[in-house]
């Protein structure tokens, strides 16, 4: 009976520790503090909002917005991809349009994430900018960004990650939210995924 009331705690302590460590590891902040900033441009408008204070008060220079077809409610929409309504979002709240670039991903399947990070090295290849970037994202998505960005990009260069936190939710009780679960469960086997069976 002692034996099984031992398992039992040593059971509990585990699920709390992992309950506390796999939100601050999916959700991970690492700043390069380049001149470019990567924003993916299905984030919500708070996201985004974040996105251009972060990108004012940290001395960026270009701002590349990334963006697959917009699947739902596309024909109600004028611009057709998330990269051009991340745009069109961020002039409306006043950023300068001149230190934006929309790099659009069209047809795009499978492996978005990845997709765009390469649609973004050829921009960066082309115009010979600067060997640093930050990709800015929501939440627990940070982590499995920050790796398909790195392997898009290369080892040529380095790449930091900005985690917005996400409203939906408290980060530091994500077990008490179907919305927090829901992330976590997503994220952290598509991490696992990207990490181990994703082959470029």
């Amino acid at each position: 009976m002692r034996g099984w009331f031992l398992f039992v705690v040593l059971i509990v302590a585990a699920a709390g520790g992992f309950a506390k460590w796999v939100h601050p590891f999916l959700a991970r902040t690492h700043p390069m503090h380049g001149s470019i900033l990567v924003v993916e441009g299905w984030l919500p408008d708070y996201a985004l909002k974040n996105a251009m204070s972060f990108f004012q008060t940290n001395g960026y220079r270009t701002m590349i917005l990334t963006g697959v077809e917009i699947e739902k409610g596309s024909h109600l929409s004028f611009e057709k991809n998330y990269a051009r309504l991340a745009a069109d979002t961020l002039k409306h709240f006043g950023f300068d349009e001149h230190l934006l670039v929309p790099i659009e991903s069209s047809d795009i399947q499978r492996n978005r994430t990845y997709a765009t990070a390469l649609a973004v090295k050829t921009w960066l290849d082309n115009h010979g900018s600067p060997r640093t970037v930050d990709v800015f994202t929501l939440g627990p998505h940070a982590r499995r960004t920050w790796l398909l960005f790195q392997l898009a990009l290369g080892k040529h260069y380095q790449v930091g990650v900005i985690s917005c936190p996400d409203e939906g939710y408290d980060p530091s009780h994500w077990w008490k939210s179907s919305r927090g679960v829901r992330q976590i469960v997503d994220e952290l086997v598509a991490y696992v995924y990207a990490k181990f069976l994703f082959y470029p």
